[in-house]
Parts: structure tokens; C-alpha cells; sequence
């Protein structure tokens, strides 16, 4: 009993010494985008290998995607002896919601464990917003715009471009609105999924209606963006996975998608003389800075192992919102990465009755004990 027993314990032990536990896959995207992706064809797929001391290299990988719905294997690579880990081509997919997961090979010939699911949906109706309609646009030449990429840092000093600005049209500084309409080929929408790009500085209405708001990552930031911007027209948000702080994130991504300002100072040495200094600072504030503007109702999401985008910046949006006085909800999901999954399903579903309950007025799931209960 006792050698069977040991010989259990050795083989589990040897199972567990295959995995390459210094090896990491993280920043998978479709079509090079990352959290949720819509498109009309069949994307490819990439991913990010760290490791610990950044001496591994990958030699294979192994793609798996289900459908999302369902729960069936639709594609399934197999061991792949390639390096290739950005643009990887799929097989061609009908209409529908996926998720995809990665695992890959090192040097050694160990295999890392399974990636956070990522997701995309392919569909057959996509509106753009390129045949839009702009509501109350001027044109520019009634605008008076001056030519030329001369409205930025110290540029705007100067007196000349200032005049050239203030002469401008006072429309042309104004948000103005743009519609666009799409039909679709089935009698009814299950599901729609609009995605801007706007780092939460713009207001969305659907027939004229108010909505909600749901993002995921850059998106979380988004979502929470835009409710503490707009409070008076977003009623509700889900915000998950948000770099809501970025002085805590990515350099590089902050200063692509939140821009940069440049602040100058005078500084005096001990003679008298004075020098200017430059300091450059986000132009974009965090969401804990703006968190107290809370109306609506707000859900914050979080794993508690993002190696991503580290909880320290949803626990900020909490304690602001806190210090606030403002009421909201919270999931830490344990054990979590940047993705949730065996725990997928129940964010969804409480992702589906937050809003049900915040703009459907429907709060019927207050009263069950089962978060698979649906009536």
C-alpha cells in the first residue's frame, strides 16, 4: 500500500515537473486587439511569452477555440513547432462567439500553462462609422481652420498661432454629433457590440435612448471613464480589469492613448538666473481623480492575480469612491488573472442582472440564492 502510495506521489510529482512554471503568456489579441474583438472574418491571433528571467524562447504552441456558447472545440492545433506568435493564422469560422486559449513550448521542450481566454465574435452585419451623418457639423471652410499640425505643446505660445486659433470659428471647437444606422438581416438582434475608441470622452445613445456601459481592461478604464465624465447620461457601468491609474501602468500605453502634457516651470539658481524645466505629465486624469462625479450605478471588477494590469488600480477607483461616499459594487474574483476563467460564467451573469436590475428595472435576482437560477 505504502509503495503504491509513493509511486502515486512520484508520477504526480513528475506531471507537475513538465510544466515550465517560469514561463507566462500574457497580451493575447485578435487582429492585433486586445478584450473583445468584432469583426467580419476570421481573426488572427497573438500572444506575449514572459518569463522570469527572460532567457526562455518559444519553440511551439498549441491553440485551442470553443465556442462560446456552446462549449465545443471548434479548432485545435495540436503541438505547432513554430516561434510564430503574433498574426497566427486559424481556420476560416462560420458566424459566431469564440473563445481561444494558447500554451507554449520552451528550449527545454516544457510546456507553459494554458493562457487567460480571449474572445471574439465574427459577424456578417458591421456598421461604420465612415458612412455616418454628422448632425450640426460646419464646414471647413466656414470653420477657418488654419493648415498644418501646429496646435500642440510649446507651438501654442507663440502669438501667431494663438491669433491663428482665436480666428477660428467657435463651431469648430464645439463636440459635435455624428449618427450612423445599420439593418440587419435577422428579424431580431440577440446582441449588439459597438466599439469606440474615445478613452471615455463621448456619449453613445441607441434610438435615442440611454445605455449602459461594459468594458474590460482599456475598456474597464473606459467604461469607468465614462460614467464619472458623463454622470448625468450613463446609468450604469461595468468596469473590468481598468488601468484607471496610469501613472501605475504601461509608460508606452499611457502616453499613445492618453496623450502627454507638456507643463514648463521657471526655476531660480542662487545667482538670480532663471531656466525653464519641462515636465510632462498625462493629459488624460485618473479614474480615482474624477471617481467622486458617481451618479449611476457602477460595478467594479477585479482578479486578484492580474499580472496585467494589477489590482492596486480598481482597489484606487474603490478607496476614491469610498472617500466619496458613493455607492457601488464589487467582485474580486480569487485566483484570477487579467482574464476570469473557470469564473467567466458567473461574472457574466452578474454582469447580466446588474444591468438588468439597473435599466430594465428588473430586480428579480435580488431574490434568488442561485446564480444559475433564471426564470
Amino acid at each position: 500500500m505504502n509503495i503504491r502510495r509513493l509511486f502515486s506521489m512520484f508520477l504526480l510529482f513528475a506531471a507537475c515537473s513538465l510544466q515550465a512554471a517560469n514561463i507566462d503568456l500574457t497580451r493575447t489579441t485578435a487582429e492585433m486587439r486586445s478584450g473583445l474583438v468584432v469583426t467580419t472574418r476570421t481573426p488572427r491571433l497573438g500572444w506575449q511569452m514572459i518569463s522570469s528571467d527572460n532567457t526562455e524562447v518559444q519553440t511551439s504552441y498549441e491553440l485551442e477555440v470553443t465556442n462560446r456558447i456552446s462549449g465545443e472545440v471548434v479548432f485545435h492545433t495540436g503541438k505547432v513547432q513554430s516561434a510564430q506568435s503574433q498574426l497566427v493564422k486559424i481556420k476560416t469560422l462560420p458566424v459566431g462567439d469564440y473563445n481561444w486559449r494558447v500554451r507554449v513550448w520552451n528550449k527545454s521542450d516544457e510546456p507553459s500553462s494554458w493562457s487567460d481566454k480571449g474572445r471574439f465574435i465574427i459577424t456578417n452585419v458591421k456598421a461604420s462609422f465612415g458612412e455616418s451623418r454628422w448632425i450640426g457639423a460646419i464646414t471647413k471652410a466656414d470653420a477657418h481652420t488654419p493648415e498644418g499640425r501646429i496646435f500642440h505643446g510649446s507651438e501654442m505660445k507663440k502669438e501667431t498661432v494663438k491669433a491663428a486659433w482665436a480666428a477660428a470659428d467657435s463651431l469648430s471647437r464645439k463636440s459635435i454629433y455624428v449618427r450612423t444606422t445599420f439593418t440587419s438581416q435577422q428579424k431580431k438582434v440577440k446582441q449588439a457590440v459597438v466599439n469606440i475608441c474615445g478613452l471615455g470622452l463621448y456619449e453613445l445613445s441607441i434610438n435615442g435612448k440611454k445605455v449602459g456601459i461594459y468594458g474590460h481592461s482599456g475598456g474597464g478604464f473606459m467604461a469607468a471613464a465614462a460614467i464619472f465624465t458623463y454622470p448625468d447620461f450613463y446609468s450604469a457601468a461595468v468596469s473590468c480589469s481598468g488601468n484607471h491609474d496610469n501613472s501605475i501602468y504601461n509608460r508606452g500605453w499611457g502616453e499613445c492613448y492618453n496623450g502627454v502634457k507638456e507643463v514648463e516651470k521657471v526655476v531660480k539658481d542662487s545667482l538670480g538666473n532663471e531656466t525653464k524645466e519641462y515636465e510632462y505629465k498625462f493629459s488624460v486624469k485618473s479614474n480615482a481623480e474624477i471617481a467622486k462625479n458617481l451618479k449611476g450605478h457602477l460595478m467594479l471588477v477585479t482578479g486578484d492575480m492580474d499580472k496585467n494590469v494589477n489590482p492596486a488600480h480598481t482597489y484606487r477607483v474603490a478607496q476614491a469612491l469610498i472617500e466619496a461616499g458613493k455607492d457601488f459594487d464589487m467582485l474580486v474574483i480569487p485566483g484570477a488573472g487579467h482574464g476570469y476563467g473557470s469564473a467567466d460564467k458567473y461574472f457574466e451573469k452578474k454582469m447580466y442582472r446588474f444591468f438588468a436590475k439597473h435599466l430594465l428595472g428588473d430586480n428579480r435576482a435580488d431574490y434568488w440564492g442561485d446564480i444559475n437560477c433564471t426564470k
